[in-house]
């Protein structure tokens, strides 16, 4: 019996050194990091909005947009797809609800284009200037539109750029009909991106020739560069600059007229956003575009069309949320324009035709909004939007109401308002003190 008590004692300790032992062996850890990189695909996620009124807001990626069957990568073909929508067959232009594809205005990062669509000639339409992987999505509003957006009757595309950048990445491409390339260099607190394009349809229509007679076949070149910077999570500065030049020339009719297009498009917008302690939002911006366009015998022999354009968009705008249940909108914005056009054509033995208009037009507006959420299923929008136009010397006033109430996944939606917008720049050039057009949406 001794022996089994010495035996089981000497067991014991031994089962306790062996758990000291171990315990001191575990009790410091080292561990050794290595880097490591895993590819994630891109990531987007949304979240419920509320929409405006009747409108069709498109959450749309890039790649669904230049994915969608028949619209050969172009963003506008691609929007044909929402409803009210439609594109005109003969200039490829956007139309909502019918109207005038003028209508239809786009804004980049909420400042206005004056011209988003490249050249066209007779019975060949038109496509979009910008690439759709500029954006980091696209919603148009197809009715009821914010206030904010002014001079817009029908319609507004809003696109908005991607804030960051943060991956150096580069990019060639090459096709029958052209070839180009861009690239992205990211660097602390911003990024720079560059992309350039060449098009000429000279090799195509060699091969693939069609029913247009071209002399000079289709040639574009464009270029577009975007510098980024944020120097904190509160601030983001951008400019983006894109320039393109288009010409083509083709024969036309039994007579053989020699159809001669030149055109040059500049666009070029900065802005600043700001976010402070006191939760206050502040935005400015500021845009230029001009746009040239010269026709050697547009309809006639030897006759010759010339047409300009230019805009200068200022705009600053702030808002806050007050309260959970209070949020409130306000700026001001100036777009200050000039458009001119001469047709001149010189008859045998006879005096010519020499026609020449100009105006300078300029649109000063103020709008102010008001949202009000009294329960969490309940929106109400109260906004106004005030113009002065200088030819005619106009004030228009333009107020909006917009209710949405959400009951489960229905939407319960109403909106009704005024916009105004300045008479095609062709018919102001030639009558100044024409009024602006307006409409009464309500959905």
């Amino acid at each position: 019996m001794k022996r089994l008590i010495l035996l089981f004692s000497v067991s014991v300790l031994l089962i306790v050194q062996h758990l000291e032992a171990q315990t001191a062996v575990t009790d410091t850890v080292f561990l050794q990091l290595y880097n490591d990189s895993v590819d994630l695909n891109e990531v987007v996620v949304k979240g419920k909005r509320t929409p405006v009124a009747n409108s069709r807001w498109s959450d749309m990626s890039p790649v669904e947009l230049v994915t969608v069957g028949g619209a050969n990568g172009d963003l506008y073909q691609a929007l044909q797809t929402l409803p009210g929508t439609q594109v005109q067959g003969e200039s490829g232009r956007l139309l909502v609800r019918g109207g005038s594809s003028d209508e239809t205005q786009t804004y980049i990062d909420g400042m206005h284009v004056l011209n988003p669509y490249t050249a066209t000639g007779i019975n060949s339409p038109a496509r979009g200037r910008y690439s759709t992987f500029m954006f980091s999505g696209v919603n148009l509003e197809s009715g009821g539109a914010p206030l904010e957006y002014g001079d817009a009757l029908s319609a507004v595309l809003p696109l908005e750029t991607k804030d960051k950048s943060p991956i150096n990445k580069l990019g060639i491409n090459a096709s029958t009909v052209g070839f180009g390339g861009g690239g992205t260099r990211a660097f602390d607190k911003g990024s720079l991106s560059v992309n350039l394009d060449y098009q000429d349809l000279c090799v195509y229509d060699h091969i693939y020739s069609g029913r247009t007679d071209f002399e000079d076949p289709y040639r574009m070149m464009t270029g577009s560069a975007q510098f980024r910077y944020h120097p904190d999570d509160a601030t983001l500065f951008k400019i983006y600059g894109g320039y393109d030049h288009t010409d083509f020339s083709n024969y036309e009719g039994a007579e053989r007229r020699l159809f001669d297009l030149n055109e040059n498009n500049f666009y070029l917008n900065t802005t600043f956003r700001k976010r402070t302690s006191g939760g206050w939002n502040w935005f400015a911006g500021a845009a230029f575009s001009f746009f040239e366009q010269k026709i050697g015998n547009v309809s006639l022999s030897a006759d010759h069309w010339m047409e300009q354009q230019q805009e200068l968009h200022a705009k600053a705008k702030v808002f806050k949320r007050i309260s959970p249940a209070f949020r409130l909108d306000m700026g001001a914005e100036s777009f200050i324009r000039r458009y001119e056009n001469r047709y001149q054509y010189q008859m045998k033995e006879a005096e010519g035709i020499d026609s020449h208009y100009e105006m300078n037009p300029t649109i000063s507006a103020g709008f102010l909004s008001a949202t009000y959420y009294p329960v969490e299923q309940l929106k109400a929008e109260l906004s106004v939007r005030t113009e002065y136009t200088s030819l005619n010397e106009k004030v228009n006033f333009s107020p909006r109401l917009a209710v949405n109430y959400y009951l489960g996944d229905v939407v319960l939606s109403a909106t009704a308002g005024r916009y105004t917008q300045l008479p095609v720049s062709r018919l102001l050039a030639q009558e100044n003190k024409l009024k602006s057009e307006s409409c009464i949406q309500y959905n």
